[in-house]
């Protein structure tokens, strides 16, 4: 078990919020040696199971993994644009796909069905959060190459 503080607002330049989360590089970088344990793919793999959704005021996504090995997504953003002193253009793009996913360790493994040709790798972890101590959410997060850390609530 890892157990981090910072003080409130989570403002901390290690594990706070304020300046760089930096949390997922510390957490995706641990390994156990000498530890042979069973394997925790399928437990990880029934963690994910369900509907998990992200939502900020300009960006919301979703993704649904099955229980066969299948995964949808959606997603959309919406950017506005000041056009003229009183005018407002609000432009939204949406994405979806769907496929196939494997759990590899702390890694998914994600082939589009789109010809099979396009597939991603993140890394990932399933976590409960508590923001009182007393309450607890679950949370599921990833980290791409090329995206940050993002996390999902589970809504299903």
């Amino acid at each position: 078990m890892l157990v981090t503080t910072s003080k409130r607002p989570l403002v901390s330049n290690c594990f706070g919020e304020l300046v760089k989360d930096e949390w997922p590089p510390i957490f995706y970088s641990l390994r156990f040696q000498g530890w042979n344990g069973p394997s925790q793919e399928k437990a990880a793999a029934q963690k994910l199971l369900g509907t998990w959704t992200l939502a900020t005021g300009s960006v919301a996504g979703q993704f649904t993994f099955a229980s066969n090995g299948r995964y949808g997504t959606t997603a959309a953003a919406q950017q506005r644009t000041l056009v003229a002193p009183n005018q407002v253009l609000a432009t939204t793009q949406a994405y979806s796909g769907d496929g196939a996913y494997a759990v590899k360790g702390n890694t998914l493994v994600f082939t589009e069905d789109r010809g099979n040709t396009r597939s991603g790798v993140a890394q990932f972890r399933v976590e409960q959060i508590s923001k009182d101590g007393q309450t607890w959410t679950d949370q599921f997060c990833m980290t791409k190459s090329d995206v940050p850390d993002v996390c999902y609530k589970r809504t299903r």
